[in-house]
């Protein structure tokens, strides 16, 4: 019989850890502005989960009896019963809930969860911290394809540098430095990439990496290094030479990182520039108490207490139910729940999560090695091929809209969801020109995001932002018949140092027939994209200086009002959702309007050439701002506008600004 692969010894310290860091994301997911940073509990999830398993693989490889199939199926039993159960509950509660457009996006990402690539797939939507990211039930499996990444990547790299006789410890800190290079370099220049790239988060499970080394070589440099410090405190102390509980650094790294932790989980909030240099304080809190051992004073009085452990205990499933019980109602009633019924969504995730631990995860989980474990291990991988086929089918066959609830049932003209809006530009319009940016431009499913209204012309007119930018190109393309209107969009804040317009800036630079450009973006939501030392005024100001000095003329548009309800609320009604009014009152426009305007009045003030342009004020009167005009829905979703709601803000924002058609 082969050996058996060994498993590090229990710590209830480190189940107790578990529980702080998913206890932590669940506060952040419910009240956001109470546990600022609770998001932070991923970065100490990577740790523990780089720590336990490469103290696997150091262990088993030095012993000789590391198994690669032992390993994956150890990890198999371990986290596809509880995503299996969780991925059919939402698709099978998503098949009498959701929209089509709703559905076909949750069948994506059930494929992307079930082949654990949900990060690349969300990297190519929007942001974790946008707010359309609250109506995608199966977000938070991101962290779960990066974790599972690093278990195919790193046990590889390890073996193949244990046969070739390299230092493992060596091989782990070298890689760990590039990957916050890139996490640093990447976080300033493209952060929805810096935030979900493999390559910029594995040093996070790198530092559990070498902790693991550090903990299992405890004749190395770096624990007699340890050792002799502790030593040296407890003689400056007076404490007696060795304690049965660790050793007074122990005590000192448990209670710094736990100060750390404090600091990140109610400090650190989403506008933060995360992760960059950010992350360092939930990694290096997870590294401090991990290394402090289950006999520090804290690890033992806090960590290890039954309540924490249970928690630990359920720690996986609870990750996977919260944020689906949360978003769901969300997606479901077009509006954020109440603190009231966010508090029952917990309770209910909580209990969710032990009968999923009980009945389903432990009984799976503790199968003995024998042929029982392997048909178990081949069971589970097929039905996570059927579940992902299962999700492709559903997204190629467009949310499967044949379905009784597929669609709402309408009383006001107008589309709403983003599949027809895009269709409708795809059909209506061309791609946008040169070819080498149409080529690089964001996509909505099949759909480019980079058009122009006239075909093999030079542009004439060019919008410039995000998906605010976007959503005002139907209309002012249809506003200007004479003129070529074409939109260049990233998924970020338009400015000089977003490396992702560098192209975009050149091309229409250097252009001979642009002339006008707007500029726009979802101004309030770009406060994070601001580099360090700098500001959203300052930014702009660049862009005008850079495109005036090229003859153009700049308009700066603002926002149209976000709402806080969807778009179908005022299309009509769906199954188990409540009704609503479709207005918002001009205090809580005005409200959201002087987050941003402070910026764009700086900017015309120090440019007095650009034109400041309004957008909002055509939903807006005295009474108030609507989503509707004259029975036809003008939004596709809470902030973005839709083919009729471009119509009539494109045809007001030409109408008011008559030089866009000279």
């Amino acid at each position: 019989m082969r050996p058996l692969l060994s498993h590090p010894k229990y710590r209830p310290d480190i189940d107790g850890l578990r529980a702080i860091a998913v206890l932590g994301v669940v506060a952040f997911h419910t009240f956001p502005g109470w546990m600022h940073g609770g998001f932070i509990g991923v970065d100490v999830f990577f740790v523990i989960s780089g720590y336990l398993i490469s103290t696997i693989i150091f262990e088993n490889l030095e012993k000789g009896t590391f198994s690669f199939f032992d390993f994956y199926s150890r990890r198999v039993r371990r986290i596809f019963p509880s995503l299996l159960v969780v991925m059919i509950s939402v698709y099978v509660l998503g098949w009498f809930t959701l929209l089509a457009d709703e559905y076909k996006q949750l069948g994506r990402h059930i494929a992307g969860g079930s082949i654990f690539a949900s990060n690349f797939v969300l990297w190519q939507e929007a942001g974790y911290f946008d707010n359309v990211a609250e109506t995608k039930p199966l977000l938070h499996l991101w962290s779960l394809g990066i974790e599972e990444q690093y278990y195919i990547f790193f046990p590889a790299m390890m073996w193949v540098a244990w046969k070739k006789k390299v230092n493992l410890f060596g091989v782990t800190v070298a890689l760990l430095v590039v990957s916050l290079y890139l996490n640093v370099s990447w976080t300033d220049k493209k952060m929805v990439t810096a935030f979900y790239s493999p390559l910029s988060r594995f040093w996070e499970l790198m530092c559990g990496s070498v902790l693991a080394w550090t903990a299992i070589h405890k004749r190395g440099y770096l624990p007699r290094l340890i050792s002799r410090s502790n030593s040296w405190l407890q003689t400056a102390l007076r404490r007696e030479p060795e304690r049965a509980d660790g050793g007074v650094l122990g005590d000192g790294a448990a209670l710094l990182g736990f100060l750390l932790l404090g600091y990140g989980l109610f400090h650190i909030n989403k506008g933060a520039r995360f992760p960059g240099w950010w992350a360092l304080v939930p990694v290096a809190s997870a590294v401090l108490i991990i290394s402090a051992g289950p006999s520090s004073r804290i690890n033992r009085a806090i960590l290890s207490n039954r309540v924490l452990i249970w928690f630990g205990v359920i720690s996986f499933p609870l990750y996977l139910w919260h944020w689906i019980l949360l978003s769901l109602p969300r997606v479901i009633d077009g509006r954020t729940p109440g603190p009231v019924t966010k508090v029952v969504i917990v309770l209910c995730s909580v209990l969710l999560s032990w009968l999923t631990y009980r009945f389903i995860e432990r009984p799976l989980r503790s199968s003995a090695p024998s042929a029982q474990e392997k048909r178990t291990t081949l069971a589970l991988v097929s039905a996570m091929i059927v579940v992902g086929l299962i999700g492709h089918v559903t997204h190629l066959e467009e949310g499967l809209d044949f379905r009784a609830d597929a669609r709402i049932e309408s009383s006001r003209a107008g589309d709403i969801g983003h599949l027809d809006y895009h269709r409708y530009i795809a059909e209506k319009y061309f791609l946008c020109t040169p070819d080498d940016i149409a080529k690089d431009a964001l996509r909505y499913d099949k759909y480019v995001r980079c058009m122009q209204s006239k075909a093999g012309e030079d542009v004439d007119v060019a919008l410039i932002g995000d998906s605010h930018a976007e959503h005002l190109f139907i209309g002012v393309a249809d506003a200007l018949p004479m003129k070529n209107v074409a939109f260049y969009i990233r998924d970020g804040a338009p400015f000089l140092s977003n490396p992702d317009f560098d192209k975009i800036y050149k091309m229409v630079a250097d252009s001979k027939s642009i002339d006008a450009v707007i500029v726009t973006m979802y101004w309030e939501a770009r406060r994070a994209n601001v580099a360090l030392g700098s500001s959203v005024a300052a930014e702009v100001v660049e862009v005008v200086d850079l495109l005036t000095a090229a003859g153009k003329v700049v308009y700066l548009a603002d926002n149209v009002p976000s709402f806080s309800f969807d778009a179908w609320k005022c299309k009509g009604t769906r199954r188990f959702s409540s009704s609503s009014s479709c207005t918002m009152s001009q205090r809580s426009a005005r409200a959201q309007e002087n987050v941003y305007i402070g910026w764009l009045r700086e900017v015309v003030r120090q440019r007095p050439l650009v034109r400041l342009v309004s957008v909002g004020k055509t939903l807006c009167n005295e009474e108030g701002c609507r989503m509707i005009n004259d029975n036809v829905v003008l939004y596709r979703d809470r902030i973005h506008l839709n083919i009729s709601g471009s119509a009539l803000v494109g045809r007001r924002l030409v109408e008011e600004n008559p030089s866009l058609s000279r």
